[in-house]
């Protein structure tokens, strides 16, 4: 009798501790913020899906170290995007330049937010200057005009 209750003991504390709240390991975690735009032209052609204008034609330059900051083009529509894992923690500016002339400059205050089994990060703060944009809430795309 004693046996069969350490035997039953014994499987109840074995279930009880396999279970861990904390496995992270089933935990799908939130995507990091991103900065998705698209440059049109007065019809409201995207000027990278039309052929007027090429990836390699916009750049992003961090204005405090002079660093060039990694585009991703997004095939489906020609939307371009700034990943928050390639910026840098705290409050940066950036010249976003087509042909070498400035286009708009962007502001942003990136956060890291630790979580129990994921860290995001996110914009906290985001500033477009110089240009005028419409910005889509459905999709998160920015539309920069560019005559």
């Amino acid at each position: 009798m004693k046996l069969r209750f350490f035997y039953l003991l014994l499987i109840i504390v074995c279930l009880f501790s396999s279970c861990n709240s904390n496995d992270c390991e089933l935990v799908v975690c939130a995507p990091n913020a991103s900065f998705r735009f698209e440059v049109v032209n007065s019809d409201g052609q995207n000027l990278l899906s039309n052929g007027m204008l090429q990836i390699a034609d916009i750049m992003i330059t961090d204005l405090d170290n002079q660093s060039i900051i990694d585009l991703i083009l997004i095939n489906e529509n020609s939307t371009l995007e700034i990943n928050s894992m390639s910026l840098p923690l705290g409050i940066t500016s950036y010249s976003v330049q087509v042909s070498n002339t400035e286009f708009f400059t962007l502001e942003l205050k990136t956060v890291r937010t630790n979580g129990e089994c994921c860290d995001v990060i996110n914009f906290s703060n985001l500033e477009i200057r110089n240009s005028e944009f419409v910005f889509d809430e459905n999709t998160g795309v920015y539309t920069f005009l560019l005559e």
